[in-house]
């Protein structure tokens, strides 16, 4: 993963006025003939502006940059206090969704092979660094405080890859709270042969001292559900043949149907009002 983020080296730097930032402006745009960008239209509803447009050029941005975008009016305007990745959706036909991620966005070079970017990938000014804390909880369960799923968050899996990477770096520097998990353990192993305190298995296997074990002590109350009266489907077929034969009571069988046109063609071909079919 180290390998496919670009080098610091290659990442200009560009001082942008703040807080008239605009979302056009921190989002790629291929200059055209006349001297406007491509793509700059910004759609309020989706979070995000037009997608950019294919083969255009992708330019990283610093992590002081970032910062100050995501503290500015145009990101609260675009985003809102939704995550980056909560209005995105992948450009799939119909209803389905997708088997697994997509590798890049954007090549080696830079440049987008993709007309929808990732939520990442299209917002160059989302820098992913463990120092980023603001960009890094967007990603987390708020419950268990692990990284949300790649289904989820919807980014390619060069990105996701990063943000795992600046994740654990994040946790392992204390810039993001990592979460600890609760064990239990054999208290007789460690105590040396001293005395050890009250036994907190028990009182664990018991319930007693749980939080709100006593309401799942509670046993539920009896419903007396009657069970619907379920149809004879034999009773049923009977009855449908007994209506269908009241109903074509009198009327000619199939056979009878198929006699009856062939007397009244031959009466009108006796009349002559029809030419007579060479067999």
């Amino acid at each position: 993963a180290l390998r496919r983020i670009l080098p610091a080296a290659q990442q200009p730097t560009l001082a942008l006025p703040l807080p008239r930032l605009r979302l056009a402006q921190a989002l790629c745009t291929q200059p055209s003939g006349d001297g406007e960008g491509v793509g700059t239209g910004r759609n309020k509803r989706l979070g995000s502006r037009n997608p950019p447009v294919k083969y255009a050029q992708y330019t990283p941005r610093t992590l002081d940059e970032s910062l100050r975008y995501m503290a500015s009016a145009a990101y609260k305007e675009v985003y809102g206090e939704r995550p980056v990745w909560f209005h995105y959706r992948r450009n799939l036909r119909g209803s389905f969704e997708a088997s697994k991620p997509r590798q890049r966005c954007f090549n080696t070079e830079g440049v987008y092979i993709r007309a929808n970017p990732c939520p990442l990938c299209r917002d160059e000014y989302l820098v992913l660094d463990y120092r980023h804390s603001d960009l890094l909880v967007q990603f987390l369960d708020p419950q268990s405080g692990l990284l949300l799923g790649v289904g989820k968050v919807q980014v390619c899996k060069h990105q996701y890859d990063k943000l795992q990477l600046e994740v654990e770096k994040a946790f392992d520097s204390s810039y993001l709270e990592a979460p600890v998990p609760f064990r239990f353990y054999d208290y007789s192993l460690y105590s040396g042969g001293r005395p050890l305190p009250a036994d907190p298995f028990g009182d664990y296997a018991s319930g007693t001292s749980l939080p709100h074990a006593q309401e799942l002590l509670i046993e539920p109350p009896l419903l007396d559900i009657q069970r619907p009266k379920m149809p004879d489907r034999y009773a049923m077929e009977v009855g449908m043949q007994q209506r269908l034969r009241k109903k074509y009571k009198g009327k000619p069988t199939r056979p009878q149907f198929s006699t009856a046109i062939d007397e009244y063609l031959d009466k009108q071909i006796d009349e002559g009002g029809l030419q007579k079919r060479q067999t």
